[in-house]
């Protein structure tokens, strides 16, 4: 079953729960995604901002990540280019497009937050939605797979939602397996505002690429 469909059949029932105010999010681009060179990239964040009911992340960035979508994306796509060999220094919407095209993003939390995240709120919504979540993770397993999980928070919870999986280092990077072609680790969120962090993505994937050869 194409991928698009799976997580629509998924974000079908999940919306029963929240109705408009559901958020979408997953593949960017299902052609693009399938055809990236391994391992593909997932990033999981909390929450999307304030925005709209029927927003999709998916379609936002796939057009770009337009008005304030930068603050996020900009970095994120500096940050895949940078793992694919060719590290950018300023990604515009033309090529923010181009660049995360291949990935998917998910929120751990499908309602809209604010600027802040409450971490109680978005303790409770995990909890709550965690076999939904569960099944939409286990949706990218099926090829090697890197899950970036940007955030302490982020990763904490990625790890509980999946079973209390233990943490491992590889040279300073903490990370978790779902399998063993599928890895998630600890990194920071794409609005931290710490110099050279294109490296570090790019270092993280390639030392956890070497322990899913």
């Amino acid at each position: 079953m194409a991928m698009e469909r799976r997580e629509e059949n998924l974000f079908r029932e999940w919306k029963r729960k929240y109705g408009e105010q559901f958020i979408a999010d997953g593949v960017v681009n299902e052609a693009a995604f399938d055809a990236s060179p391994l391992p593909r990239l997932v990033f999981v964040l909390k929450e999307v901002d304030d925005c709209a009911p029927g927003f999709d992340l998916r379609s936002f960035i796939e057009a770009g990540s337009p008005k304030n979508g930068g603050h996020t994306f900009a970095p994120m796509a500096r940050w895949v280019s940078a793992v694919r060999g060719r590290e950018i220094n300023f990604a515009p919407e033309e090529e923010r497009k181009r660049v995360l095209l291949p990935v998917a993003v998910m929120n751990l939390k499908k309602t809209t937050g604010g600027a802040i995240t409450r971490y109680g709120a978005l303790h409770a919504a995990v909890m709550a939605d965690r076999e939904f979540l569960k099944e939409q993770i286990r949706l990218y397993l099926d090829k090697p797979t890197c899950f970036a999980c940007c955030g302490n928070q982020v990763f904490d919870l990625f790890c509980d939602v999946m079973g209390g999986l233990p943490v491992e280092n590889c040279s300073g990077t903490d990370y978790c397996r779902l399998d063993g072609r599928c890895l998630a680790f600890r990194f920071y969120h794409p609005n931290a505002k710490i110099g050279g962090l294109a490296s570090c993505f790019k270092a993280a994937v390639e030392k956890l690429n070497r322990l899913q050869a």
